[in-house]
């Protein structure tokens, strides 16, 4: 799963059986006459479609719902939620990025931790939040993360409680917990401008994306203060 990469590309040798890896920017060793006879036999060289880790893992899940023996199936399940389970983020989320007090002070301890999370799909919402478990109970500030997608949707906040839907009141919030360890809270209305009153620190960005979206959001609405400015005077 893991050696899934847009670098490189794989081929099927239809006649031998024979998978044939080619590097998009080549190395010392790449055999160079790989890609000509490629080139030169697209009947004989069948390409290998790029699966992602996510896709992979789905398939995995797909297949294991299949088995009719309950102990094998329970083993599988345990095999594949395990810590490399959580690999599965760098398919899915896109940046991470802090901003509030902590993303612009000097000193070691600041009020809030807040971040944006930018994601490619809902999916790993749920370890998501397992992992904001588990910062709260090592830390005395609360992190409070805002979910955002590619796009620059806001999705919500993520939950703290280990159920969802859970009996607190919190959870009885129109569109609370929609998508399952999301929270909407009562009377909050996300602001860009208030989010973005100084420039985030990013913290990750995926590798598969050039560009951080929290950057160019920023950016973007520092240039329309800029205009609006030029155009009052």
């Amino acid at each position: 799963m893991e050696n899934n990469s847009l670098k490189i590309r794989r081929f099927l040798n239809l006649e031998t059986g024979e998978v044939i890896t080619v590097s998009d920017f080549g190395n010392e060793f790449d055999d160079e006459n790989v890609s000509d006879k490629i080139d030169e036999e697209p009947e004989r060289y069948k390409p290998i479609p790029f699966i992602s880790s996510w896709e992979a893992y789905q398939n995995m899940e797909n297949f294991i719902y299949t088995v009719i023996d309950e102990k094998l199936k329970g083993e599988l399940n345990r095999a594949i939620n395990g810590k490399g389970a959580f690999r599965r983020f760098k398919d899915v989320l896109i940046e991470i990025a802090l901003f509030g007090s902590l993303a612009t002070s000097k000193k070691r301890i600041a009020k809030d931790i807040d971040l944006m999370v930018f994601t490619e799909n809902t999916d790993c919402i749920d370890k998501l939040a397992m992992c904001h478990r588990k910062v709260l109970g090592k830390f005395h500030s609360s992190p409070d993360v805002f979910v955002f997608t590619k796009d620059r949707q806001f999705l919500g906040n993520v939950c703290h409680r280990r159920e969802c839907p859970s009996q607190s009141v919190d959870c009885q919030v129109h569109g609370c917990g929609e998508i399952k360890y999301i929270e909407k809270r009562q009377g909050f209305t996300f602001n860009e401008r208030n989010i973005f009153k100084n420039k985030p620190r990013v913290l990750w960005l995926n590798p598969r994306y050039e560009a951080s979206i929290s950057d160019g959001w920023f950016n973007r609405l520092q240039e329309d203060l800029r205009l609006k400015e030029n155009k009052s005077l």
